[in-house]
């Protein structure tokens, strides 16, 4: 097939086909960086194929980055490394609008499916808001990188600051903002649920627009974004000694998705990735090897006392996914460390960061 964009590696490059179907897309592989990859539902440009599912659009579309071409080819500075502004806008609404008619079939529901559909479009496809890399704390050496999750935004960031300070008391560190802050809805995500099931019952045309605006499945879907979008950044940003990456939660999600990105690029940006109540399948494949494509050294802190991430990141992710925050990776390479001696539950990561580190 003719040359095509890359999502894994962000190249131009021609794709190998190896799986052909009639009634769905068919599955290619990168030549740049050995990728899964699937066409673009909206243009030319190839999608990412994951274990268990494909994705539907390309990066360009997906709202990771879709001002890509306007990016320098390298930043100076950590602060400078932020995407191009993008707004979102008419074509959102058009789209679900279009999406819904069809789905609805013509019923009287069919205005109301095409709103809720223009909502979770631009819920999903809208740019990563509020990213950000911000310095702390000035320093010589290698840059710490810290991303925060869910549920713990109510903590203040001097709790985190003091176990940096104490881990890495010399070098600078920074953090990376994201939009966090609407993650802490996640815990009405149960009973959101259960009455979007009841009105499913009246109005089929609704279901599935109202159920993926779960906020469960707009935060993963986010991390996993801004993940890559972090993985973008880091890879044109000049870091000669590279940096330390610190994430907790859905910050560990997005840290785990910036090594894969850099992973299929093929560029080596970060020294050490630490990864503590991590939100991600712990069972090895083929995102666990391109993470440690990346030359990390990663770090999968993990306690089974984590109550959040037992009973409410698992059920809520439909329990196809077995968190690597709870037990150890399975993926030769990744170094686990048992935590439960210092950490009590999920929020007691930040107290206890210092003594989980050395633990190592």
């Amino acid at each position: 097939m003719p040359a095509a964009l890359c999502s894994w590696c962000g190249r131009r490059t021609t794709h190998r086909l190896v799986e052909r179907y009639v009634l769905r897309r068919n599955v290619h592989r990168c030549a740049k960086c050995g990728g899964r990859t699937i066409r673009c539902r909206l243009c030319s440009a190839m999608a990412r194929g994951r274990d268990g599912y494909d994705e539907e659009l390309c990066f360009l579309h997906d709202g990771t980055l879709p001002g890509r071409d306007r990016l320098p080819r390298r930043f100076a500075t950590l602060e400078q490394a932020h995407p191009p502004e993008i707004r979102d806008g008419l074509g959102f609404r058009i789209a679900g609008a279009a999406l819904g008619a069809v789905v609805s079939g013509g019923s009287p529901w069919g205005a109301v499916a095409g709103w809720s559909a223009a909502r979770a479009l631009r819920t999903y496809l809208a740019p990563v808001s509020g990213f950000g890399i911000e310095r702390v704390r000035d320093g010589a050496g290698p840059p710490v990188l810290f991303v925060d999750g869910f549920l713990t935004q109510g903590s203040a960031l001097a709790d985190w600051a003091a176990g940096l300070d104490r881990v890495f008391p010399r070098l600078p560190w920074y953090r990376v903002r994201w939009e966090s802050q609407n993650l802490l809805k996640l815990g009405a995500a149960v009973s959101e649920a259960a009455g979007t099931l009841r009105l499913a019952r009246a109005r089929p045309a609704m279901l599935f627009f109202e159920a993926i605006r779960n906020p469960w499945h707009v935060a993963l879907w986010k991390a996993e974004r801004t993940g890559r979008l972090l993985g973008f950044l880091l890879a044109r940003t000049r870091l000669p000694g590279g940096c330390v990456l610190i994430g907790h939660s859905l910050g560990a999600r997005v840290i785990f998705e910036a090594l894969q990105t850099l992973g299929a690029m093929g560029v080596r940006r970060v020294a050490a990735a630490h990864l503590m109540a991590a939100a991600v399948d712990r069972r090895g494949g083929t995102p666990w090897k391109l993470a440690l494509r990346s030359g990390a050294r990663i770090y999968n802190y993990h306690s089974r006392h984590d109550g959040v991430l037992r009973w409410l990141y698992v059920p809520g992710s439909f329990f196809l996914s077995d968190p690597a925050g709870l037990r150890p990776v399975e993926a030769a390479g990744v170094r686990n460390v048992d935590v439960c001696r210092h950490v009590r539950g999920h929020a007691g990561y930040a107290d206890a960061l210092d003594r989980i580190v050395r633990a190592r």
